[in-house]
């Protein structure tokens, strides 16, 4: 096949992969404050806490309990493990996988395995770790939910709802930190936690954290769509009945 048709077809299946994104992009905007994106929020507080619980884990500490409410709070209760790494890994944990769900779903043909895998991994943390009945029926619910569409869904609405998650969890990790810098309620958070550690202010942690997910995000959306030189059937899902 000419280097140019090559060349061609890439660039307009990039500016096709932009263009959904952006759209979906556009309808997390204008339905931010609607049932729609609220189970995306919810889902990005799970990130959110898992992150935690993961860093303690990594660190040679363990997870004792998760709680995720119905008014997208969570907490993660740890012990042991290293308390700087884990009080850092609840925003940059939740902004990358944010990233890497955007990669999955945009880079390879997973996102049946993918969306299979998160709702797996989803039900499996919420029985085994999550306390509070609100966070375990939604933990069970939207792991159910993924691995439904997963089974039985065509692959591009797979895709799309994979890129649509990663989009809104993105977002949302932006808006949680920019509120959390400039809130003045009365509230403990990750940035004031580390602050009491390293007598560094709140702020300049939050601004470290928004830096590093402007990048992040910028980096997942930049190569969300592969390279001319990479064959477009590398991966191929193996769930995929469409």
């Amino acid at each position: 096949m000419p280097s140019h048709f090559i060349s061609s077809h890439s660039n307009r299946s990039k500016i096709q992969l932009y263009a959904v994104l952006f759209i979906f992009a556009a309808l997390a905007v204008v339905l931010w404050e609607t049932p729609v994106i609220y189970p995306v929020k919810l889902f990005v507080v799970f990130l959110h806490e898992i992150s935690h619980g993961l860093a303690a884990v990594l660190t040679g500490g363990k997870i004792v309990q998760i709680e995720v409410n119905q008014q997208l709070g969570g907490i993660c209760y740890t012990q042991g493990g290293s308390q700087f790494i884990v009080a850092s890994a609840g925003y940059i944990g939740s902004i990358f996988w944010g990233a890497m769900i955007l990669l999955l779903s945009s880079r390879t043909r997973f996102y049946k395995l993918g969306a299979f895998f998160i709702g797996a991994v989803l039900i499996f943390i919420s029985l085994l770790y999550v306390s509070n009945s609100f966070g375990i029926t939604f933990g069970v619910g939207f792991g159910i939910l993924l691995i439904f569409v997963a089974k039985f869904a065509p692959g591009v609405i797979n895709k799309f709802i994979l890129q649509f998650i990663g989009i809104v969890s993105c977002f949302y990790v932006l808006i949680d930190i920019k509120e959390d810098l400039f809130s003045f309620e009365h509230r403990v958070t990750d940035a004031q936690i580390l602050a009491n550690m390293t007598h560094i202010p709140a702020i300049i942690w939050a601004i470290i954290w928004m830096v590093i997910s402007f990048f992040t995000v910028w980096f997942a959306i930049k190569h969300s769509h592969p390279s001319s030189n990479e064959p477009s059937s590398v991966s191929r899902d193996t769930m995929s009945n469409s």
